[in-house]
């Protein structure tokens, strides 16, 4: 079988993979799954793993099943068939994100847990690359995204940040539980200072308005300075 390719830094799944290393064996779902790389660390650890992504032409792990699903729409799968839902590198790829969560809620079982890895856009690096150069990421102005399919669901790329997500988690029935930093690089822990003052500088916001953007999780260690991604890990609560 050819080797396994992450769509996404090479990095970005070693916070998910460690943190699921302590989960005991269960049914989980992984979507979007890319190439099946992935779901083939979760096999290795014990995991009874489907695999579910728009795009079949990436999809090359043999012996784990697999569904096509647009994640912008309905899931065809059972309602409450699975212990935890991996969607690794793909929030910001999706249109429909509210729906999405609330599939995703679907098919959790009582008490199931939401993984999501996804591009750290609210870094310290990218807020002072954004006073440069007015952009926060240069893969958001590049249209190739490394799809086999042509559909225009299959090749968005949106700049998705914490409040927004939290507050579709919590909408669609989920709490936080943490957020980790994920891909940490040299020029992260030298922009460390700058994150810590950007915490503090969050202490002075009107309560009001600090609970509106949810600065508690989007100034906290696992955003700023965090790393190129972040993981979010939420616990189905209805």
């Amino acid at each position: 079988m050819e080797k396994l390719k992450i769509i996404g830094a090479p990095d970005s799944h070693e916070t998910l993979i460690n943190t699921l290393k302590l989960v005991d064996s269960c049914k989980i779902l992984d979507a979007p799954a890319g190439t099946g790389v992935l779901a083939k660390r979760l096999k290795e650890m014990g995991h009874d793993v489907h695999c579910a992504d728009i795009d079949p032409g990436n999809f090359r792990l043999e012996g784990v099943p697999f569904t096509k699903v647009n994640l912008n729409e309905q899931i065809d799968l059972p309602c409450e068939s699975f212990d935890a839902v991996v969607c690794a590198n793909g929030v910001h790829r999706l249109f429909n994100l509210g729906s999405c969560l609330r599939e995703f809620g679907r098919v959790l079982r009582a008490n199931g847990t939401l993984y999501i890895n996804f591009n750290n856009y609210a870094s310290i690096e990218r807020r002072l690359r954004f006073l440069l150069y007015g952009s926060i990421d240069n893969a958001i102005n590049d249209p190739h995204c490394n799809q086999t399919i042509d559909s225009p669901q299959a090749n968005i790329r949106i700049a998705l940040f914490v409040p927004h997500l939290v507050n579709e988690l919590r909408s669609a029935g989920f709490e936080v539980q943490s957020i980790r930093s994920a891909a940490v690089r040299k020029s992260d822990l030298i922009l460390a200072p700058f994150g810590w003052m950007f915490r503090f500088l969050s202490l002075l916001v009107p309560t009001s308005s600090y609970r509106r953007n949810h600065l508690s999780w989007a100034n906290c260690s696992g955003v700023v300075p965090g790393g190129r991604y972040m993981l979010i890990e939420a616990r189905k609560t209805k």
